[in-house]
Protein backbone atom coordinates (compact mmCIF):
# COMPACT_ATOMS: atom_id res chain seq x y z
CA UNK A 1 0.00 0.00 0.00
CA UNK A 2 1.66 3.69 -0.65
CA UNK A 3 0.81 6.52 0.72
CA UNK A 4 1.41 9.96 0.72
CA UNK A 5 2.67 11.55 4.52
CA UNK A 6 2.17 14.90 5.37
CA UNK A 7 3.62 16.14 8.93
CA UNK A 8 0.84 17.87 10.87
CA UNK A 9 1.90 18.24 13.75
CA UNK A 10 4.67 16.43 16.48
CA UNK A 11 3.48 12.56 16.33
CA UNK A 12 0.58 13.51 14.05
CA UNK A 13 0.89 11.63 10.25
CA UNK A 14 -1.85 12.32 7.72
CA UNK A 15 -2.19 9.44 5.62
CA UNK A 16 -3.30 9.84 1.53
CA UNK A 17 -3.31 7.21 -1.01
CA UNK A 18 -0.75 7.13 -3.82
CA UNK A 19 -2.38 7.98 -6.90
CA UNK A 20 -2.11 4.67 -9.14
CA UNK A 21 -4.42 5.29 -12.08
CA UNK A 22 -7.96 4.90 -12.69
CA UNK A 23 -8.21 0.69 -11.45
CA UNK A 24 -8.22 0.33 -7.72
CA UNK A 25 -5.67 -1.74 -5.49
CA UNK A 26 -7.17 -5.46 -7.08
CA UNK A 27 -10.83 -4.84 -6.10
CA UNK A 28 -10.01 -6.10 -2.37
CA UNK A 29 -11.58 -3.89 0.66
CA UNK A 30 -12.28 -3.86 4.23
CA UNK A 31 -15.90 -2.10 3.82
CA UNK A 32 -17.17 -5.50 4.88
CA UNK A 33 -14.99 -5.77 8.17
CA UNK A 34 -16.37 -1.72 9.05
CA UNK A 35 -19.67 -2.68 8.57
CA UNK A 36 -19.12 -5.76 10.54
CA UNK A 37 -17.46 -3.91 13.33
CA UNK A 38 -20.19 -1.74 13.56
CA UNK A 39 -22.08 -4.77 14.22
CA UNK A 40 -20.09 -6.11 16.96
CA UNK A 41 -17.66 -3.03 18.29
CA UNK A 42 -20.26 -0.84 18.62
CA UNK A 43 -23.92 -1.00 21.39
CA UNK A 44 -12.61 3.57 0.10
CA UNK A 45 -10.02 4.21 -4.01
CA UNK A 46 -7.62 5.49 -5.80
CA UNK A 47 -7.83 8.38 -9.15
CA UNK A 48 -5.60 9.69 -12.31
CA UNK A 49 -3.59 12.08 -11.00
CA UNK A 50 0.28 12.91 -10.15
CA UNK A 51 3.12 11.36 -12.13
CA UNK A 52 5.16 11.16 -9.26
CA UNK A 53 5.50 8.23 -6.52
CA UNK A 54 5.39 8.47 -3.14
CA UNK A 55 8.02 7.66 -0.73
CA UNK A 56 7.18 4.48 1.08
CA UNK A 57 5.86 5.24 5.02
CA UNK A 58 8.19 4.48 7.44
CA UNK A 59 8.14 3.31 10.90
CA UNK A 60 4.58 3.17 13.07
CA UNK A 61 2.60 4.52 9.67
CA UNK A 62 3.66 1.90 7.53
CA UNK A 63 2.81 -1.18 10.50
CA UNK A 64 -0.34 0.23 10.91
CA UNK A 65 -1.09 0.74 6.98
CA UNK A 66 0.27 -3.27 6.71
CA UNK A 67 -2.57 -3.89 9.53
CA UNK A 68 -5.34 -2.39 7.56
CA UNK A 69 -4.35 -3.85 4.32
CA UNK A 70 -4.24 -7.21 5.92
CA UNK A 71 -7.50 -6.45 6.91
CA UNK A 72 -8.83 -5.43 3.72
CA UNK A 73 -7.43 -8.71 2.06
CA UNK A 74 -8.83 -11.24 4.74
CA UNK A 75 -11.96 -9.35 4.50
CA UNK A 76 -12.12 -9.89 0.71
CA UNK A 77 -11.25 -13.26 1.10
CA UNK A 78 -13.78 -14.16 3.80
CA UNK A 79 -10.57 -14.88 5.82
CA UNK A 80 -12.28 -14.04 9.18
CA UNK A 81 -10.23 -16.87 11.03
CA UNK A 82 -7.07 -14.20 10.01
CA UNK A 83 -9.02 -11.26 11.17
CA UNK A 84 -10.08 -12.58 14.72
CA UNK A 85 -6.88 -14.40 15.38
CA UNK A 86 -3.83 -12.29 13.73
CA UNK A 87 -5.47 -8.64 13.17
CA UNK A 88 -7.83 -7.96 16.09
CA UNK A 89 -6.62 -7.13 20.25
CA UNK A 90 -7.86 -9.78 22.50
CA UNK A 91 -10.43 -7.67 23.65
CA UNK A 92 -12.22 -6.96 19.99
CA UNK A 93 -11.86 -10.60 19.82
CA UNK A 94 -13.39 -11.24 22.75
CA UNK A 95 -16.29 -8.76 21.96
CA UNK A 96 -17.00 -10.42 18.76
CA UNK A 97 -17.47 -13.79 19.95
CA UNK A 98 -14.32 -15.41 21.32
CA UNK A 99 -14.21 -18.73 20.25
CA UNK A 100 -17.23 -18.14 17.66
CA UNK A 101 -15.66 -14.51 15.82
CA UNK A 102 -15.10 -16.07 12.96
CA UNK A 103 -18.05 -17.63 12.81
CA UNK A 104 -19.88 -14.64 13.83
CA UNK A 105 -17.94 -12.08 11.96
CA UNK A 106 -18.52 -14.55 8.06
CA UNK A 107 -21.95 -14.21 9.15
CA UNK A 108 -22.60 -10.42 9.62
CA UNK A 109 -20.59 -9.88 6.51
CA UNK A 110 -23.32 -11.50 4.52
CA UNK A 111 -24.19 -10.41 1.39
CA UNK A 112 -21.44 -7.50 1.19
CA UNK A 113 -19.85 -7.84 -2.35
CA UNK A 114 -16.42 -6.09 -3.25
CA UNK A 115 -15.72 -4.25 -0.59
CA UNK A 116 -12.87 -1.30 -0.98
CA UNK A 117 -11.01 0.82 1.73
CA UNK A 118 -8.77 4.37 1.48
CA UNK A 119 -7.24 5.37 4.08
CA UNK A 120 -7.44 9.21 5.03
CA UNK A 121 -5.53 9.68 7.36
CA UNK A 122 -3.50 8.23 10.55
CA UNK A 123 -3.11 9.54 13.90
CA UNK A 124 -0.44 8.49 16.39
CA UNK A 125 -0.56 8.45 19.97
CA UNK A 126 1.89 6.14 22.22
CA UNK A 127 0.86 2.53 21.74
CA UNK A 128 -2.81 4.03 19.94
CA UNK A 129 -3.82 5.07 16.37
CA UNK A 130 -6.55 6.40 14.89
CA UNK A 131 -6.96 5.85 11.16
CA UNK A 132 -9.74 7.33 9.25
CA UNK A 133 -10.76 5.22 6.73
CA UNK A 134 -13.55 5.18 3.84
CA UNK A 135 -14.94 2.48 2.89
CA UNK A 136 -17.17 1.33 0.26
CA UNK A 137 -18.91 -1.80 -1.04
CA UNK A 138 -21.10 -2.71 -4.24
CA UNK A 139 -24.33 -1.54 -3.84
CA UNK A 140 -24.04 -0.07 -0.70
CA UNK A 141 -22.92 4.22 0.33
CA UNK A 142 -19.37 5.05 0.75
CA UNK A 143 -18.84 5.64 4.65
CA UNK A 144 -16.43 7.31 6.81
CA UNK A 145 -14.98 5.56 10.06
CA UNK A 146 -12.29 5.83 12.21
CA UNK A 147 -10.55 2.29 13.44
CA UNK A 148 -8.75 2.16 16.34
CA UNK A 149 -5.59 0.50 16.71
CA UNK A 150 -3.64 -0.47 19.63
CA UNK A 151 0.03 -2.06 19.93
CA UNK A 152 -0.29 -5.04 21.16
CA UNK A 153 2.85 -8.09 21.68
CA UNK A 154 4.67 -6.08 19.82
CA UNK A 155 2.13 -5.64 16.73
CA UNK A 156 -0.57 -3.17 15.99
CA UNK A 157 -3.74 -4.94 15.85
CA UNK A 158 -7.63 -3.47 15.63
CA UNK A 159 -9.02 -2.50 18.83
CA UNK A 160 -12.30 -1.15 18.08
CA UNK A 161 -14.77 1.06 15.27
CA UNK A 162 -14.83 4.43 17.26
CA UNK A 163 -17.57 6.44 15.17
Amino acid sequence: MKLYLEVLRPAAVAAKPARLGSKRLGGRSLHALIIVAALVFAPPGCSLGADEEAPPAAGAPAGIAAVVDQLERATAARDFATVCDELLTAAARERSGGGDCARLLRSAAEGVRRPSIEIRGIKLEGRRAEVEVRTRAEGQQTVSDVLELRREAGDWRVEALAR
